[in-house]
């Protein structure tokens, strides 16, 4: 990650800036999506039945939201076979 790219972080996201940074280093060091853990720190979760998308936890607010950037042809891919990622957004996580 660039130093520009960090700055960019701390700018649009001050409040979970250091969490995004480290979730990035822990989603880069992967090999692929199955080497993230299910239960926190970082939490995955599949996104609906049948979708290639996926949260992951920045803490307990917050979490990317992330697709399998292959070109799946519509099948749906297990966690390991994703190997490259496409960050959707950052979202805040629903309570309750």
């Amino acid at each position: 990650m660039q130093l520009n790219d960090r700055l960019r972080i701390n700018e649009s996201f001050p409040f979970v800036a250091s969490q995004i940074v480290n979730r990035l280093s822990e989603l880069r060091a992967a090999k692929c999506l199955g080497d993230i853990p299910t239960c926190p720190p970082p939490k995955l979760k599949r996104l609906g039945e049948g979708v290639n998308r996926w949260s992951v936890s920045l803490n307990s607010k917050y979490s990317f939201i992330v697709e399998a950037a292959a070109n799946s042809q519509g099948a749906l891919l297990e966690e390991k076979d994703v190997v490259s990622l496409r960050i959707l957004n950052i979202e805040k996580r629903r309570m309750g």
